[in-house]
């Protein structure tokens, strides 16, 4: 039973008809009074204001955009909404487009093709300006082109699909992490990459750290150790260590492994760098206050995503001038940041 005067209906949500009955104007003046747009006077746009104001009016963006032929929506479609490289990616987005009076509608696909499509889906049905996407694989670029909605591809492999994008070059990285390692004096570098079906910045990596021993007439010396996940990264640094002789320098490919694979090494007893240089690709933020300090490739992940968001608000604004189609390739230089964990090996 409720308490007395209190009454259990739910409170009647304001409408921008109700709006429009109060200040006795048509429903369209009303929209364009909020909106900031042409066509009403100054004086009535006062009146509207504090109308609305007063009846605590919220509008529906949602709908409005549904009911427009765009909206002030960008959608953004990441692999792993948990990774930390996406999360300052979408914070570099967030911070373009704010600056733009523009929204973000966020989807993570898991790397699933059935996520990704139904993402995709919803962002088009709510006509999304734009979509910055790090895609699962071409099916959903070849989707997005078919419905002609601006795009750009978030540091990820098109295998040749032309199409606007903004990356790191990750065959750049490997090459860096592993010429670094020569440069030293090593000469038994391991390599240890993170599977995946569908991520070919991983390969991209591989084919720079065979690059780098190539140069350096080492061929013949590969020795790369594929991974799913930190434990099983763990458990390669684990039958690693069993063989003799051991490696001296260590590539790390992804961050997420490294975890692992440090703690492994510790375990094991392994001293950095005098038994083994380490370097990782990526940015875990403990690499910089352990003791070694670690040696790592970093990516400026918020410019990447800063670059794509304005790729995109140019790509929608040429749009809007139906321009010629062109696309753009924008490449961010990636960083060696050398740290306590590489050094010459030992007799070097």
């Amino acid at each position: 039973m409720g308490l007395k005067g209190m009454t259990n209906k739910r409170p009647t949500k304001v409408t921008i008809e109700s709006v429009a009955a109060i200040a006795k104007v048509s429903v369209n003046t009303v929209s364009r009074a909020l909106r900031g747009k042409d066509g009403v006077s100054e004086k009535t746009r006062e009146r509207i204001l504090q109308i609305a104001q007063e009846m605590n009016y919220r509008p529906n963006i949602l709908a409005r955009s549904m009911r427009q032929d765009k909206s002030d929506f960008i959608g953004v479609l990441v692999l792993d909404i948990g990774n930390s490289v996406f999360t300052k990616m979408i914070k570099g987005i967030e911070t373009e487009l704010m600056g733009n009076s523009l929204s973000i509608i966020i989807g993570n696909s898991d790397e699933k093709v059935s996520k990704e499509r139904h993402y995709l889906e919803t962002m088009l049905a709510t006509n999304c300006r734009g979509i910055i996407i790090s895609h699962v694989n071409n099916s959903a670029l070849k989707l997005l082109r078919q419905e002609g909605v601006p795009f750009v591809v978030l540091d990820r492999d098109t295998q040749k699909f032309e199409c606007d994008q903004v990356y790191v070059d990750n065959n750049k990285m490997g090459y860096m992490a592993t010429k670094h390692l020569l440069e030293l004096g090593h000469r038994d570098i391991v390599f240890i990459n993170k599977e995946s079906k569908f991520d070919t910045d991983q390969r991209r990596r591989i084919e720079g750290y065979c690059s780098a021993l190539q140069e350096s007439g080492l061929q013949n010396f590969e020795r790369i150790y594929s991974c799913e996940d930190a434990e099983q990264g763990k458990k390669a640094i684990f039958d690693l260590w069993r063989q003799k002789p051991h490696p001296t320098g260590l590539v790390i490919g992804q961050h997420s492994l490294a975890e692992g694979v440090i703690s492994m090494l510790t375990q094991l007893k392994v001293k950095i760098p005098m038994e083994l240089s380490v370097v990782i690709i990526g940015e875990p933020g403990w690499a910089s206050i352990l003791s070694p300090s670690f040696t790592t490739i970093e990516r400026p992940l918020e410019l990447v995503g800063s670059k794509a968001a304005k790729l995109l608000l140019a790509k929608t604004h040429k749009r809007d001038g139906k321009g010629a189609e062109s696309y753009i390739s924008e490449v961010v230089p990636s960083d060696l940041v050398i740290r306590e964990s590489t050094g010459p090996p030992k007799g070097w």
